[in-house]
């Protein structure tokens, strides 16, 4: 009896669907490529639950007869090849002829189609089984519904993730096309909401449309042609710049693909504009020969081989170069030097490891240090450098790790801390480097993690819900993560979010605000008790632009003078190139102005509405004891044009008051502090904490002080993540300098390697 048989060709399918599809959102690429395929112009999606019941596409394409509608579930049925040459050659989206028959294969399919003028067919699959096909009316183009996907392979089902996420995937697959091809109309109905419908318009008007208005006019057109290969689109300037990656989008021949090769040819592009971690936008296309790159090697047909990617990897740099010329132009040589600086030992601090490997690790060659106390980083130990403190969680970290001596090899006797943001040492196989900012953010995103999955967190309801609005990718974000949120088991806070024409809510167990100004307005309606004593002063700042380009084009650094006698710290005045709405702008100031608004496109109550029973004495005190500044901010404000520019001559004698006009650029918000005196008024950033630790807000003029380290470890100490468990806090500081050995292969032996020795 032989061993060997063939499958039943419903399970042929069912493998194939492993393949090909994944998740509701593969299902929706296939049937969205057809539609494409066909020649379709408007092209409509209804999604319910994220696709897990439903996914319909209808198209206005050239539609199938009877027998191409049968046909078009068979396996390895298709139009679109007649034989292997054609593969050398594809021009279509879709080609393998596997994608219908295995989504019939793991879900209920009806579909519905007319080719031209003819009478149409309705034709219904279950699990790869046909019930019927029969004539149906009144039909143009085609109606694919697919429901209940994989509702016959349960296995595969448990795997979906929440409704949430899988509309997120979804999203994120409707933009690629709708980028891919803005002469076509798109609209997608989730839930009975409409999240997209978009007209056959041009690119940018896309742009536009999917991203808002500020995509528009922050991007810049891409056009190079070089035999055989064109590269046109559109690549953003720098305030498109975002720190996570989701708005890079390449097309091959009007395909979108993944490359991480070709990605890096444009972030290479960008290299002297952005730090590590920020991500520019692009929507780029690729014209090449059909013969020099193939798209049929993965079944999701999202990668591609070429026959010299390296030249396409040049063609995309070059193409991104010549497009940000101007930008580099402003870029000041020393921004762009590459040389590697030589570190000499007057400006390097070596550390030589003393004692047992489980020992204290108690001595700096050049550098001796204090144990840091984390219940009082402000205090005496204030003065000990990054590079003592980094010696000081290391030694935690090393406490803490297990390793058997024999796996133990040979390290250096020197560590290095260059520029305050790398660690660096030697091992056997070469060079170990840490980056502190790195491991820094795993270290958060980790402690986030746990803590929104852990329960018992005090509770207490905001009185009146606050109202957030987000852009829709922020929206869509927030939506996914939810779910976590929700996990906490006491959600004392609840927050209404809306964004456009939607609108959800969430209850949660923990706030950070840090809305610039207007955080003394959401701190305040938190009716916290530390919220009582704080008040704050707007300040608005206006600049002198200039757009003349024989101007602009002389000045390409910021050029800083010195503020007046009385002047407060933010009023030094100084002569500066930007970039605005694509336009190069030499702008002169800042000039104080007053406004009561806290923010440059709020209300003009919100410096009223701040004004309370607890914090009005502290403010009036305030007024009384700063005439200076009220009368520089008087001086300021009724200063005229003429007089402006009088200021701007200390700098450029030569100005002529009529290529110069005035700008709001936006406002500042001081913070008015209550104290035993009466009142003080802080320059600075100040961080505020409930007392149980579920409401943290970051007030001041420096709104991107929130990213410093400082500020964010002062958070987390006073937050329900670790107001009670302050081991768990300092373990976890440790692993800004030193994360867990996971982190790489290398790291891993040098850690080995310092348990091993016991004098390094």
């Amino acid at each position: 009896m032989t061993n060997i048989h063939p499958l039943d060709s419903a399970l042929i399918d069912q493998i194939a669907a492993g393949e090909v599809i994944d998740r509701p959102a593969s299902v929706l690429k296939e049937l969205i490529e057809n539609s494409l395929d066909s020649g379709a112009n408007k092209i409509e999606i209804q999604i319910s639950k994220g696709g897990h019941e439903l996914i319909q596409v209808s198209d206005d394409g050239c539609g199938m007869n009877q027998d191409d509608l049968r046909l078009a579930f068979k396996r390895h049925a298709t139009s679109k090849i007649q034989k292997l040459e054609d593969l050398n050659s594809i021009q279509t989206l879709g080609f393998r002829g596997e994608a219908l028959p295995s989504i019939a294969s793991v879900s209920m399919v009806t579909a519905r189609s007319s080719e031209g003028d003819s009478n149409g067919f309705e034709i219904k699959i279950n699990g790869s089984k046909e019930e019927y096909l029969k004539p149906a009316a009144g039909l143009t183009g085609t109606t694919m519904r697919v429901q209940n996907l994989f509702y016959n392979t349960p296995a595969r089902r448990k795997f979906l993730k929440k409704p949430e996420t899988e509309q997120a995937v979804i999203n994120s697959i409707m933009r690629r096309f709708m980028l891919s091809r803005s002469e076509v109309g798109f609209k997608m109905i989730s839930n009975n909401k409409t999240v997209y419908d978009v007209p056959s318009q041009n690119l940018p008007d896309r742009i536009n449309a999917i991203y808002g208005s500020g995509y528009k006019n922050g991007i810049l057109p891409v056009d190079l042609k070089k035999d055989p290969y064109t590269v046109k689109g559109f690549a953003g300037n720098l305030s498109l710049v975002k720190k996570r990656r989701g708005e890079q989008y390449i097309f091959i021949n009007g395909r979108y693909i993944l490359d991480r090769l070709l990605n890096s040819s444009i972030y290479s592009a960008y290299q002297s504009l952005i730090q590590r971690g920020e991500f520019p936008f692009f929507v780029l296309f690729l014209e090449m020969p059909l013969d020099s790159f193939d798209v049929n090697v993965h079944p999701s047909k999202l990668e591609v081989r070429f026959v010299n990617e390296w030249q396409v990897y040049h063609i995309l740099k070059s193409s991104i170069t010549a497009t940000l010329q101007d930008i580099l132009k402003v870029i000041p040589e020393y921004s762009t030097y590459r040389h590697f600086p030589e570190y000499s030992t007057s400006n390097t601090t070596t550390l030589k490891f003393k004692g047992s490997a489980n020992a204290a690790i108690s001595q700096f060659e050049q550098a001796p240090h204090k144990r840091i106390s984390m219940e009082n980083t402000h205090g005496e130990n204030k003065q000990e450098t990054p590079l003592q403190r980094a010696h000081i969680r290391m030694e935690s970290t090393l406490d803490d790790i297990k390793i058997d001596n024999d796996e133990l090899k040979s390290l250096s006797d020197h560590i290095w801390q260059i520029h305050s943001k790398y660690l660096l040492t030697e091992i056997k196989s070469g060079l170990v480097i840490i980056d502190q900012h790195v491991a820094h953010e795993r270290v958060l995103f980790e402690e986030a993690k746990k803590a929104l999955e852990g329960q018992g967190f005090a509770s207490q309801t905001v009185l009146f819900p606050q109202t957030v609005k987000f852009q829709p990718e922020e929206y869509e974000s927030l939506v996914e993560i939810t779910h976590y949120l929700k996990k906490i088991d006491k959600k004392q806070w609840e927050l209404e979010i809306s964004s456009e024409n939607r609108k959800t809510s969430i209850r949660t167990g923990y706030v950070f605000l840090g809305a610039g100004g207007k955080t003394i307005n959401y701190l305040q309606k938190s009716k916290i008790p530390e919220a009582k004593s704080y008040g704050g002063f707007p300040v608005s700042g206006k600049w002198l632009i200039c757009e003349k380009k024989d101007l602009t084009e002389k000045h390409k650094s910021k050029v800083y003078g010195k503020a007046d006698i009385g002047s407060p710290p933010m009023s030094v005045p100084h002569l500066d190139t930007r970039w605005i709405d694509n336009k190069k702008l030499l702008l002169y100031g800042p000039f104080a102005g007053f406004t009561t608004k806290f923010l440059k496109q709020s209300s003009y109550f919100d410096l009223f509405s701040s004004i309370k029973k607890n914090n009005i004495f502290s403010m009036l005190d305030v007024g009384f004891k700063n005439n200076d500044l009220i009368n520089y901010l008087i001086s300021q404000s009724l200063k005229n044009h003429n007089s402006r520019v009088e200021n701007l001559k200390n700098m450029m004698p030569s100005a002529n008051p009529s290529d110069w006009y005035l700008k709001n650029a936006g406002q500042r918000v001081q913070i008015i502090k209550k104290t035993e005196g009466g009142g003080s008024l802080k320059f600075g950033t100040e961080i505020v904490n409930s007392s149980d630790g579920s409401l943290s807000a970051l007030l001041g003029a420096s709104p991107g002080a929130s990213t410093a380290v400082s500020i964010m470890v002062e958070v987390l100490e006073k937050s329900v993540f670790f107001l009670n468990d302050k081991q768990n806090l300092q373990k976890k500081i440790n692993d800004l300098i030193y994360p867990e050995p996971s982190v790489s292969e290398n790291y891993s032996i040098f850690i080995k390697d310092i348990k091993k020795r016991k004098i390094l």
